[in-house]
């Protein structure tokens, strides 16, 4: 393909390759005057937005466990706020304050599609002249294209501090081919906190 190759494809096959899955942020902002997002030691809700019960409450376990791992006291938001209430955002913010927590990570799926890209192949036969020369000969010379498919899952992440009712930072981020939904949460976590240590927002 030489120089008309897609700058992706190396990272892409090399996800491949691995076995793995890959996130990456697309867009990121934060809240004018924002300085350092100090969690440590306070109580912050894990929320996951999802219709399906079952995997939203496993992926609040997840994101309590890794705010855990990053010092603070995190807690799965189904735990103590009835599913009914985290529909409405007023009464979700209340009852969390009513609960204790200082702030709250909210993810929520907002896009997966497919993407499909392909090695073109190789020809190696005769110089082209004729369609009936060219395929008598031509096919067993020819290298077959390869096709291959990405699952991109999109999510959009934020953080709030709940005393002032303030959306602290937001981000869109890209998950390429995650497979398990645990792994999946994990590696959001660690992108999420990558990028707010790379803007200076958290230690």
């Amino acid at each position: 393909m030489g120089a008309m190759a897609k700058p992706w494809l190396p990272l892409v096959l090399a996800a491949l390759a691995a076995g793995c899955s890959s996130t990456s942020f697309t867009s990121t902002w934060r809240a004018d005057g924002v300085g350092r997002i100090d969690y440590a030691g306070k109580r912050v809700a894990a929320v996951f937005a999802s219709e399906d019960t079952a995997a939203r409450r496993s992926a609040e376990d997840v994101l309590a466990r890794e705010l855990d791992a990053r010092g603070a006291d995190g807690v799965a938001a189904y735990t103590v706020i009835a599913d009914e209430v985290l529909r409405d955002r007023e009464r979700a913010r209340a009852a969390m304050l009513a609960a204790g927590f200082d702030g709250a990570l909210v993810m929520r799926v907002t896009e997966k599609r497919q993407e499909v890209y392909s090695d073109p192949g190789m020809y190696t036969g005769v110089h082209y002249s004729s369609f009936s020369r060219n395929c008598a000969v031509g096919w067993s010379t020819a290298y077959p294209a390869r096709v291959e498919s990405d699952t991109v899952v999109s999510v959009e992440t934020l953080v709030f501090r709940l005393q002032d009712d303030v959306l602290l930072w937001g981000g869109m981020s890209e998950t390429f081919n995650p497979t398990r939904l645990e792994p999946f949460v994990e590696e959001l976590c660690a992108a999420v906190w990558e990028e707010l240590q790379d803007e200076g927002l958290v230690p």
